[in-house]
């Protein structure tokens, strides 16, 4: 046999396609994994929820609003700071987020400032409500629905309500106010679609209102009394099951049934020397963590929402990265998820090519197929 028989016979041999085969196949595997990877990454963008919170720059010492990954932990930048002479903040307190706007309290020139809910920098507020007319008494807390802005006054021991769109100086649509509320130093306020909850800095309750009240109304319920660890209470959160409040005397954070009425006793009651607690402020809760901002510590401590008692927290948001002295108000907000993204055309022009790839990995093992 001659060379050139040999070497047809070693290429019709049937085991001498084997290794291209098997290059090629695992090449043309590599590519529709990646394929369906980078497809992946387009389509399905990861969603953070982001932690906003109110307090002061340990740099420039202005009034702050700071913006974290709900995630965040240790000594991290926030992703962003609202910050600067235009912004109008004095003494910021409470803050509310929706899908469109940032809502503060500013206690040191009895205002309100409303931010979009990207902005950043030194940038002035899209609405200011600020006057004589108001009503506003150094504000602490505050609350947004779809239709109106509610406001809890420390000073003027108050509630006032105003149109979502008032800015200037607006008159109040209503006020609770008078000697049947049990309104006593007011701090917090959180609502739902059908009852405004109130923590009572100096009467250690919680009282509980009628969205639509207005005037001198007995609260339809009040939770008060020995039982409840209330103790200084200044921040509030309410969501469809539970009252977290934030006991800044005590040092705590009380988790109440929603319902609860009276001398009721908390369902949970994180305290004690692990957990970093110092003169908590503001709280917030989502499904799975507890969020204090501890002004005492210049920090942000995150607990998981089953803790009880003397617990160690999961995460704190601490130290000079950070920028944050004296926190007060905090709030998440989760945004909805996006829809399918689009890809750009450096995008398009890498799945082309992952796609051509593989089909001319597909031909060429047709091309040895038909050599055998």
């Amino acid at each position: 046999m001659n060379r050139k028989d040999q070497d047809n016979q070693g290429c019709n041999h049937p085991h001498a396609t084997r290794p291209a085969f098997r290059r090629i196949f695992k090449l043309f595997v590599g590519m529709r994994l990646m394929g369906a990877l980078i497809l992946v990454l387009l389509t399905c963008p990861t969603v953070f929820a982001a932690m906003y919170v109110t307090g002061y720059d340990s740099g420039s010492g202005n009034p702050s609003i700071f913006v974290f990954n709900d995630t965040d932990n240790g000594n991290v930048a926030p992703q962003r700071e609202i910050t600067g002479a235009l912004t109008g903040l004095s003494g910021p307190e409470g803050i509310f987020v929706t899908s469109a706007n940032i809502f503060v309290a500013n206690s040191g020139n009895d205002s309100i400032t409303v931010y979009n809910v990207g902005d950043n920098g030194n940038v002035a507020p899209q609405q200011t409500i600020s006057g004589g007319n108001t009503g506003l008494n150094q504000p602490y807390g505050i609350f947004a629905n779809g239709t109106n802005i509610f406001v809890a006054n420390w000073t003027g021991n108050n509630i006032t309500v105003y149109n979502l769109a008032d800015t200037g100086n607006a008159n109040p649509q209503r006020t609770i106010s008078g000697g049947l509320t049990g309104l006593s130093r007011p701090s917090g306020i959180l609502g739902n679609a059908t009852n405004l909850f109130v923590v009572n800095s100096t009467g250690d309750s919680i009282t509980v209102y009628n969205l639509a009240d207005n005037g001198n109304p007995t609260p339809q319920r009040t939770i008060f009394g020995g039982l409840t660890g209330l103790n200084g209470p200044f921040g509030i959160f309410v969501n469809g099951t539970n009252i977290f409040v934030a006991n800044w005397t005590g040092n705590s954070i009380t988790v109440y049934n929603l319902a609860d009425n009276g001398n009721a006793i908390p369902q949970k009651t994180i305290t004690g020397g692990l957990t970093g607690l110092t003169t908590p402020y503001g709280v917030f809760a989502n499904g799975t963590n507890i969020f204090a901002a501890n002004p005492n510590g210049d920090n942000v401590t995150v607990y998981k929402q089953t803790d009880n008692g003397n617990v160690a927290p999961q995460r704190t948001i601490s130290g000079a990265n950070t920028r944050i002295t004296t926190p007060s108000g905090i709030f998440l907000y989760t945004p909805p998820p996006p829809g399918p993204a689009i890809p750009t055309l450096n995008e398009w022009a890498m799945i082309i090519f992952t796609l051509l790839l593989a089909a001319a990995g597909m031909a060429l093992i047709r091309k040895q197929r038909n050599m055998v």
